[in-house]
């Protein structure tokens, strides 16, 4: 069964062949990640904007160990970067003018304390304490616990 309408020739002027752009290399989008990663700051983040899962990216790194400098080192200067913010924030805090009876006459100088935390979090997440349970003894350095400590009362009916 033939179509109703032919396929036009190819010196056809009206006629616009679509050709799909060619894949980006390898080397192309590691370098794009790179990129990405020093901007955005995240491996997730930096995936989602070349368009790569984020399980590809942890792969290059396990396969690449020059690419896993790269990372490392992009890394560390984005955690740089958001330090120097946070200081220069603490150093400089916003400064909001006080009105009364519509005359100005003073201001504050705050400094936004909640971003600080939320910034400083990001890079240097909270380590978990060590767990002791009872007390320690710092000359022995045991621990005990007031469950298993002689009592008095037991040991005279005993």
């Amino acid at each position: 069964m033939q179509d109703s309408n032919p396929l036009p020739s190819e010196s056809d002027p009206n006629i616009v062949w679509f050709v799909p752009k060619r894949r980006p290399s390898l080397a192309r989008r590691k370098y794009d990640f790179l990129r990405c990663l020093l901007r955005w700051g995240t491996i997730s983040e930096a995936a989602a904007r070349i368009g790569i899962d984020r399980r590809t990216a942890q792969r290059w790194r396990q396969d690449d160990p020059k690419f896993d400098e790269d990372c490392r080192t992009r890394l560390e200067w984005r955690r740089d970067a958001i330090i120097l913010a946070a200081s220069n924030r603490l150093a400089k805090p916003t400064r909001r003018p006080i009105f009364r009876g519509g005359w100005q006459i003073g201001h504050i100088e705050r400094a936004n304390d909640k971003l600080l935390l939320a910034l400083l979090k990001t890079i240097a997440p909270p380590r978990p304490k060590p767990m002791t349970v009872g007390r320690t003894d710092v000359a022995s350095g045991a621990t005990s616990h007031p469950m298993f400590e002689p009592n008095p009362a037991v040991d005279a009916k005993g």
